[in-house]
């Protein structure tokens, strides 16, 4: 099963552990450290918080940490109001599997059905 979780400083090592060649090339573009985890997903949660900005969630498959997805509404360059910006990363063990897949189409019909319910300020 796949679901998507808030992630905490719990998770910081198994969310290191999945960083490879690949997800710094795509993605981050330098290798992360615990602090630099530590320090995003505190962001993250003080978003979340506040229900503005990137926000992001752990992709979990059986209960095994295997990714990220996040999504930002703030940023200036999208195309049309209402847009969002989404961003993933799957762990090695897990890619090839559908997991992003899986883990977009959740976030874009949470960000969807949230839109224009009070639950999302976007």
């Amino acid at each position: 099963m796949i679901e998507l979780r808030p992630l905490t400083a719990a998770d910081v090592d198994a969310h290191n552990a999945g960083e490879d060649h690949e997800t710094v090339k795509w993605l981050t573009g330098e290798f992360i450290t615990n602090e630099s985890t530590r320090g995003h997903f505190e962001m993250l949660a003080r978003n979340a918080e506040r229900e503005e900005g990137k926000r992001a969630f752990g992709i979990w498959v059986d209960e095994q940490l295997a990714g990220y997805v996040d999504f930002d509404p703030t940023l200036r360059d999208l195309p049309a109001v209402g847009d969002v910006n989404i961003a993933y990363s799957v762990h090695p063990w897990a890619r090839g599997q559908g997991v992003a897949t899986v883990a977009v189409h959740l976030r874009r019909y949470w960000y969807a059905s949230n839109r224009h319910s009070g639950n999302c300020p976007y």
